[in-house]
């Protein structure tokens, strides 16, 4: 299977809405607090597509979108030495094409176009119960670094 990772156009909008609201649906076992029905928008995909600071790519074969991601260069906090770091969102894969280097692909293509826009520190988010994730981009050299933890009061 030959796959290619192209940065995505507006024309690949309708693709990449399908593929937030599968990892949406992926995610609600994780979170009680995403609505348990309707769609989900963790991004507003259109404004990200034509962000001057976002390299936005899908995967593809045979004309067939299968994955996609974002990376996004953002301002760091106030009295972090490096002013701005890096961000990679929306890293999706099609379950039907996982294990194929498919996310390996993505992660490469994104981590290079920051590393070409001298961005020091890239940083993602994911569940801390989605071991499979933070397998995965452990092997992609991602290194836990922060834990966010949450209290529910009822």
């Amino acid at each position: 299977m030959n796959i290619k990772i192209r940065k995505a156009e507006i024309k690949d909008l309708t693709e990449l809405n399908k593929l937030q609201q599968s990892l949406v649906n992926f995610e609600r076992p994780f979170d009680d607090g995403i609505p348990a029905k309707g769609d989900v928008n963790y991004y507003d995909i259109n404004r990200l597509l034509i962000d001057d600071f976002t390299y936005f790519v899908v995967a593809e074969t045979e004309g067939k979108i299968i994955g996609c991601g974002f990376a996004q260069i953002r301002d760091n906090l106030n009295w972090a030495i490096e002013k701005k770091l890096g961000y990679i969102g929306l890293m999706v894969v099609r379950e039907d094409y996982r294990r194929n280097n498919t996310g390996k692909n993505i992660i490469e293509n994104l981590t290079g176009w920051l590393k070409e826009k001298n961005i020091l520190h890239i940083i993602l988010e994911t569940y801390s119960c989605n071991e499979t994730a933070i397998n995965a981009y452990k092997k992609y050299g991602f290194k836990e670094f922060v834990l966010q933890m949450k209290f529910d009061t009822n």
